[in-house]
């Protein structure tokens, strides 16, 4: 878990309550916020002026040079990935 949106703290106690081994860290959101990395995520794209939808950023970090390029496929997912979240 990298982040949740502003106001929508339950969010991180469902995701600690839902997972087997949760996981956080803001390291990857501070890079974000510098600009030192030329991407966005999802969330920040569904982010709007008038309040953000609650939602949260999750980072795979395993094999992730891919996603949300033109290598992105469905196929790349491996069985259990989504299991591990």
């Amino acid at each position: 878990l990298m982040r949740v949106t502003a106001g929508a703290p339950w969010i991180s106690r469902e995701y600690a309550r839902a997972v087997r081994r949760p996981r956080a860290n803001v390291i990857a959101d501070e890079i974000f916020k510098s600009g030192a990395f030329p991407g966005d995520t999802d969330l920040r794209v569904l982010a709007h002026p008038s309040g953000p939808l609650p939602g949260a950023d999750l980072i795979f970090a395993e094999n992730g040079f891919g996603y949300h390029t033109g290598k992105d496929a469905p196929g790349r997912i491996q069985v259990g990935d989504l299991a591990r979240c």
